[in-house]
């Protein structure tokens, strides 16, 4: 009896470890950021999902109505901030996730979310629980790829299902804002007109009609938009900025008529008309050139890829953007680990073209082998001295998918970074700039951050046409990134530009479509450090407003060289909160991104306590820097006829009363140097005009 019961207490103490709940990450139900990321925090009043192992039942418990309850099968999850415990909404349970509504009035600041299953209790796990994390439902249900947008007749946007310009979308997503009143009893839907909302589209600011809770579904936002002119293309890239915190970055497709979508790098809606029954397969071939510099020298390297997929008609809808899809002028985000990009989980079907592929060039003959993956690659030469500008070809016998073909492509003119050597900390968003390339091609600029400890980062990639010379980062880019840790005394962060030509074609029976590329890239490593905010108006942001321009708006006429004589153009006023408690000056930029950040108007030195810059004036005691045109003066919107450009009016927060620049002096340059290192806050306003 005594070793019965004995044997019986072990087999109850066995069980009860193997029950024991482990969560291993919480993040936005809809993004599903990492928490060590600036904009991975939990929203009051948003979604949250919880992943782990034992932390609900093996089958799929949701819920069906209202009142929400915090326990549902037995599991619960609650979050204690600073002492203070909350008990989440429960939303659905599994055993391997379980998903949840932060309450509106959860503590904010740093803290431990628990999840309670059949009695047992996880070890806390770390959060951030923010005003507002905004995130954006994908379809890969991973946060990344193709974005989850309705029209007003709830067509899912899609490669077949296009967007237009002028037409207003919906964007389904979580984390906006908390709200008043019982959640738990139903949906409170109303448009949430004091929430700072921006939504980029292609880079280029939308028209925003409605920012709030869906009229279905408690924790679920909605916020809709007008497609912006200008901007077409299969894989264009969508973030919304809440407050000046961003969302993970996802796509849309946006076409002239809408239905199925073109892209100007081969993606035409000929080759897609019969994809969305057949699915689509395709061909990418790519020779690259890149040189890393590092503490320790430059690593260089040539390589020959290859790639032959298929994806089914469904997995087309929701996978990435290829490599070679992308929206001019703008960026896209994803998450990194320390092993790279994480893997898009709608995965394609590698085709096979035979065994190896052989490449020809003025330097000689090179083979590419195709590995287990499915893919072809090779190493051309450690050196950098296999790959000149020129004509280079790529062959292939054919396989069993995929037959016999000849590919040309044509390795462009180097491309030179001018300003590598300026950037080695960054602490605002930086401009790249450069010569030489081709310059009917586009420059691609490539960057990346791991947190400290490396658990997790950010990278992005922005594409610009070659003949431009420079790119900005955009603010939220740049307010994507963690500030980058140190792995053995070198900073993880990097950044790369490469010049490639024109995308190429070519054509092979068993694919759709064929396409090549080209590169010479330029790499460096880089410390990201100015951690950017992590929840709306605190420390660290800034809310810039004017009594004539609204974000995302249209610029009055009044602040434009067309103003009706004898009236002369005049600067607009602007207002921004306040900074904090180290804020000893101010400063204003004003570019035109859209015109290669052509500078309009630096305002600096302006007084801790003042908070304003008169319309047609500035404040006394403040400096005026020069314009474009050299001149120390506002230089009023005047963009080509026809065209639609963007302008940003930045407001920085500094740490010292005077940057000791002479107004003579002052570009935009030298404004930026003297503030490297010096910020402590900033915001921005877009706003748009049309000639």
């Amino acid at each position: 009896m005594t070793m019965l019961r004995l044997v019986l207490l072990g087999l109850c103490s066995a069980l009860a470890v193997m029950g024991q709940p482990v969560v291993r990450s919480a993040a936005n139900a809809a993004s599903y950021l990492h928490n060590s990321l600036p904009n991975g925090g939990l929203a009051r009043g948003g979604m949250g999902v919880a992943i782990g192992s034992n932390l609900g039942p093996a089958s799929l418990a949701i819920v069906t109505s209202f009142p929400l309850q915090t326990s549902m099968a037995g599991t619960s999850v609650r979050i204690t901030v600073g002492g203070t415990q909350v008990d989440c909404l429960m939303v659905y349970t599994l055993a391997g996730q379980v998903a949840f509504i932060v309450p509106s009035n959860a503590p904010e600041g740093t803290g431990g979310l628990t999840v309670t299953f059949n009695n047992q209790t996880s070890a806390a796990f770390p959060v951030r629980i923010v005003r507002n994390a905004f995130g954006i439902f994908a379809l890969n249900q991973a946060g990344s790829g193709p974005g989850i947008f309705t029209d007003p007749a709830n067509v899912v946007n899609t490669l077949f299902a296009s967007a237009k310009a002028n037409d207003t979308w919906i964007i389904w997503g979580t984390g906006l804002a908390p709200v008043m009143g019982n959640e738990a009893g139903g949906p409170l839907p109303g448009d949430m007109a004091g929430v700072n909302v921006t939504v980029l589209v292609g880079g280029r600011s939308a028209r925003v009609v409605y920012r709030g809770r869906s009229g279905c579904c408690a924790g679920l936002d909605q916020i809709a938009f007008e497609i912006p002119e200008g901007v077409t293309g299969c894989y264009v890239p969508v973030v919304v900025v809440v407050e000046g915190v961003p969302s993970n970055f996802v796509t849309m497709s946006i076409s002239a008529e809408g239905g199925v979508c073109s892209d100007a790098d081969g993606l035409f809606a000929g080759k897609l008309a019969g994809a969305q029954s057949a699915g689509l397969r395709y061909g990418m071939l790519s020779l690259s050139s890149n040189s890393l510099q590092t503490a320790a020298g430059a690593i260089d390297t040539e390589t020959a890829t290859g790639a032959f997929q298929r994806y089914d008609p469904a997995g087309l809808v929701a996978a990435s953007a290829p490599a070679w899809f992308s929206t001019m002028g703008a960026c896209t985000v994803s998450a990194l680990t320390q092993e790279g990009v994480a893997v898009d989980p709608v995965a394609p079907l590698f085709l096979n073209a035979g065994g190896t592929l052989n490449l020809n060039g003025p330097n000689g003959a090179r083979t590419i082998n195709r590995n287990a993956g499915g893919t072809y690659n090779a190493t051309l030469n450690t050196g950098g001295a296999y790959l000149t500008p020129g004509n280079h070809t790529i062959t292939g016998a054919g396989g069993p998918d995929v037959g016999a073909f000849t590919a040309s492509i044509t390795v462009p003119p180097r491309l030179v970074w001018t300003n590598r050597d300026a950037l080695t900390g960054i602490l605002t968003p930086p401009t790249l700039r450069w010569s030489g390339g081709d310059p009917n091609g586009f420059t691609t600029i490539v960057g990346g951050s791991l947190a400290e400890g490396g658990a997790a980062g950010a990278g992005f990639v922005c594409v610009q046409r070659t003949s431009v010379g420079e790119f900005t980062v955009p603010a939220e880019v740049f307010a994507s990134l963690p500030v980058s840790g140190v792995l053995q005394g070198i900073p993880t962060g990097t950044l790369m530009l490469s010049g490639a030509g024109g995308a190429g074609t070519f054509t092979a029976t068993g694919i759709d479509i064929g396409l090549t590329s080209a590169s010479f890239g330029t790499g460096k490593q880089v410390a990201f450090k100015r951690e950017m905010p992590t929840g709306g108006g605190g420390a660290g942001s800034l809310t810039v407003t004017s009594p004539t321009i609204t974000e995302g708006g249209a610029i009055p006429v009044a602040h434009t060289c067309f103003v009706g004589a004898p009236a002369q153009p005049q600067s607009p006023s602007l207002t921004w909160t306040a900074g904090p408690a180290n804020t000893q000056s101010y400063a204003l930029i004003m570019l035109d991104p859209d015109a290669g950040n052509f500078v309009h108007w630096i305002v600096y030195d302006i007084p801790a306590n003042i908070r304003t810059i008169p319309a047609g004036g500035v404040p006394a005691g403040a400096r005026v820097g020069r314009n474009e045109a050299g001149q120390t003066t506002y230089f009023p919107v005047c963009p080509p006829p026809g065209q639609s450009h963007r302008y940003t009016f930045r407001v920085v927060a500094l740490n010292v009363a005077t940057l000791n620049v002479l107004p003579a002096q002052a570009t935009r340059q030298a404004i930026e140097a003297a503030m490297t290192g010096r910020i402590v806050a900033e915001g921005t306003l877009a706003a748009r005009f049309v000639r």
